[in-house]
């Protein structure tokens, strides 16, 4: 499907892809072969998914990179199941202590509380590997930051 021809012929602002559909985003009603249309208006009912799956074939990437947002991760965790001194080693280790860093920092990642911080998607897997290596439950859920 040539979607640059679709968009110019049919003066839309987009086509978003998710998982093999296509959805054109019209200022106005107008049928577009192959593609789910939906009006500008209409947007909010779909932008979760948009900006969480959506590719852009206008400007050919990721819906939310199109619009200036990257996708970061935030990790919750609890320290529970570990004795009081290796809570301290975890921390020291993630948050780092006495001049010296943190993985927190080398991740880019920011904290955001006691037991919550949050890393660019890039630095999700180093995170994950450290959870695991501690063997500490940790739930995550992915924002967007422009």
């Amino acid at each position: 499907m040539d979607f640059s021809s679709l968009i110019k012929q049919h003066k839309l602002v987009d086509i978003i892809t998710v998982d093999d559909t296509h959805y054109a985003l019209a200022a106005e009603p107008v049928i577009v072969p192959g593609c789910t249309v939906i009006l500008c208006r209409e947007l909010h009912s779909y932008e979760a998914e948009f900006l969480t799956k959506g590719f852009s074939q206008r400007y050919k990437q990721q819906y939310s990179a199109a619009l200036g947002l990257e996708p970061w991760i935030i990790f919750t965790y609890s320290l529970q199941e570990l004795p009081a001194p290796k809570k301290q080693v975890f921390s020291h280790a993630l948050s780092g202590t006495a001049g010296r860093k943190g993985l927190l920092i080398s991740w880019s990642g920011e904290k955001l509380g006691r037991l919550a911080f949050l890393v660019p998607k890039q630095a999700e897997a180093n995170a994950v590997a450290f959870f695991n290596q501690w063997h500490v439950d940790y739930k995550t859920e992915v924002v967007l930051r422009g």
